[in-house]
């Protein structure tokens, strides 16, 4: 079982659907509303060719101001190390607070490559990818040479 959606509380609405929008699209998320055209449920995003799960933020329901969530985080999945990286600098730049540069986190898994953020109305929310889609220098020039190796070695065997 997966979830249906995440829903964070707002004080801007419009102004934290313009924060979404420089991200969410680079992870293949689509905004389904307009702010304006929303209503109480409010804007949500969601992977184009499925309509669960959704991304959502809202005004409260009850009323009351949006206040954060301590201890709350949403992690987004993204493709690899490199989009992480990228999308960290531009939530950054569009009113995002460092909450932990991009990285390993060992003390979760060995493959947890993350950043970390908090949006201009203080959510928490992180960036993440297994780090075995995250190919380093040297990974990419190791992998290239046993190719070479492999390859010169199979041309021996065969002759």
């Amino acid at each position: 079982m997966t979830y249906a959606h995440i829903q964070i509380g707002a004080r801007d609405v419009k102004g934290l659907v313009t924060f979404y929008d420089v991200l969410l699209p680079r992870l293949g998320w689509v905004r389904g509303v307009e702010p304006d055209e929303a209503g109480p449920a409010g804007v949500f995003w969601r992977h184009a060719d499925r309509r669960w799960p959704q991304f959502v933020v809202s005004k409260p329901f009850d009323g009351r101001p949006a206040t954060v969530g301590n201890g709350s985080q949403v992690s987004f999945l993204a493709d690899s190390g490199e989009t992480v990286d990228s999308l960290w600098a531009d939530a950054i730049r569009a009113g995002a607070t460092d909450e932990g540069r991009p990285g390993l986190r060992p003390q979760y898994a060995s493959d947890f490559y993350a950043a970390y953020c908090r949006d201009p109305e203080v959510t928490s929310y992180a960036l993440f990818t297994p780090a075995t889609k995250r190919a380093s220098a040297v990974d990419t020039c190791l992998r290239n040479w046993t190719r070479r190796l492999t390859s010169g070695l199979r041309r021996c065997i065969v002759h």
